[in-house]
């Protein structure tokens, strides 16, 4: 089965995104509770009651359901499923691969302002190599002296001298860093750069009429399973429909948990909240490191950080009962199939970290693999949910606005 080319390049999910609960019954948290203690010799986490010894009723707890079956919502449009978005994401995939993004221009071999030109260089100060200032078969848009495809421009003067060059030619630059640059050795500093002119490129991104199969078996072929252009077409615009789907499924959730209105019981949110530090306790506290200087190495403290982690709490457990109440009105049932690949995603996912469905219903249960397998399942429901109303909402493609920095929120 091919793989998700999003997803695999953008990480966009990982399995310890969730958060553990339905711990288990009382006899099966004694002996968890002991095990905890023998690996974490003073914890400074106290569980009086697990999640899962609560009994949860949604339809209660959602005093007010939002409009689930008119929804309107706003969708970045550079989500937009377009053959332009097809095109940029082809680019960035076959720069990422190692593949040639650009056509190659073949009927000459002197350079010219537009061209893009794929070079070594090396950067010295005081005729010393210096760190970062290397790069091989990188593709230069030597004209607005930048990186192709990117925006960020270097340093002034960089791309000096490339006007008139031909294939095969070593030449140097000679930029000064600006007096405000980052790394203090290299601030206000003349340096040099020797080139070596590899080849040169159209400012044209290829299309998928300009691939070989036998290129895109090479590229792509073991990692993705993808062997023809015409695969790597059909994946790729399957992978853009599928994000604009996360995204259209990620503002419909916001919206109605936030149009809803939902009581969350004190003792069960304190219960998920104790369960989360006691999971960063296991993971990230060992010898003698406590919570509270595991957060100041992230720069939290402590107080900031539980706020943020309760807060997040809430509107994880405001959608997980808002949606129980939308799939219990809408008859949403979990098939077997689908939700045997979400927790496979979820395995792939932890990085080595979860072997199999096993380890990863044990995870979420605590070493409970009834109850961690059960979580999963409410939460596949859950999900399952969202795509079910946002496949029918309308969508309205309109850009995020910036805030009152000026910064995009999109980002």
């Amino acid at each position: 089965m091919k793989k998700r080319i999003i997803a695999l390049m953008l990480c966009a999910v990982t399995a310890f995104s969730l958060t553990a609960c339905n711990k288990g019954d009382k006899s099966t948290q004694s002996t968890q509770s002991t095990q905890s203690a023998k690996q974490t010799k003073s914890s400074e986490i106290t569980i009086t009651k697990y999640s899962g010894e609560f009994d949860l009723k949604p339809e209660e707890l959602v005093t007010k359901l939002a409009d689930y079956k008119n929804v309107k919502v706003d969708v970045d449009p550079k989500y937009k499923v377009t053959d332009t978005a097809a095109s940029d994401m082809l680019s960035y995939l076959l720069s990422a691969y190692g593949g040639e993004a650009y056509k190659k221009v073949t009927d000459r071999d002197t350079i010219k302002a537009g061209d893009y030109v794929k070079v070594n260089y090396k950067g010295f100060l005081n005729d010393e190599a210096f760190e970062g200032g290397s790069a091989e078969g990188t593709l230069l848009d030597w004209s607005n002296n930048k990186s192709a495809g990117m925006e960020t421009k270097m340093i002034d003067g960089f791309c000096d001298g490339f006007e008139g060059k031909k294939v095969g030619d070593k030449f140097s630059s000679e930029p000064t860093f600006p007096a405000d640059y980052g790394q203090k050795d290299l601030a206000g500093k003349k340096v040099r750069f020797d080139f070596e002119v590899l080849a040169i490129y159209s400012d044209k991104p290829r299309d998928f009429d300009d691939l070989r199969d036998d290129e895109v078996e090479t590229l792509f072929g073991q990692q993705l399973g993808i062997k023809t252009a015409k695969e790597l077409k059909e994946a790729l615009e399957g992978d853009l429909k599928n994000q604009l789907k996360e995204q259209t499924s990620g503002q419909v959730r916001q919206k109605l948990v936030a149009e809803s209105e939902v009581t969350i019981p004190d003792d069960y949110l304190d219960a998920r909240l104790q369960e989360y530090l006691l999971s960063i306790e296991k993971e990230y506290c060992k010898g003698d490191m406590t919570l509270e200087a595991y957060f100041k190495s992230q720069n939290f403290t402590y107080d900031d950080a539980v706020k943020q982690i309760t807060d997040n709490l809430k509107e994880q457990i405001k959608a997980e009962l808002v949606f129980q109440v939308i799939a219990n009105k809408e008859k949403v049932e979990i098939d077997q199939k689908g939700f045997d690949s979400y927790v496979s995603y979820i395995v792939s996912n932890s990085k080595g970290a979860l072997k199999d469905a096993d380890a990863a219903y044990a995870y979420f249960g605590a070493d409970n693999k009834e109850y961690g397998k059960k979580y999963l399942e409410t939460q596949y429901r859950v999900n399952l949910t969202i795509g079910t109303v946002a496949e029918k909402a309308k969508v309205t493609f309109k850009a995020p606005k910036a805030d009152e920095s000026g910064a995009d929120n999109s980002k």
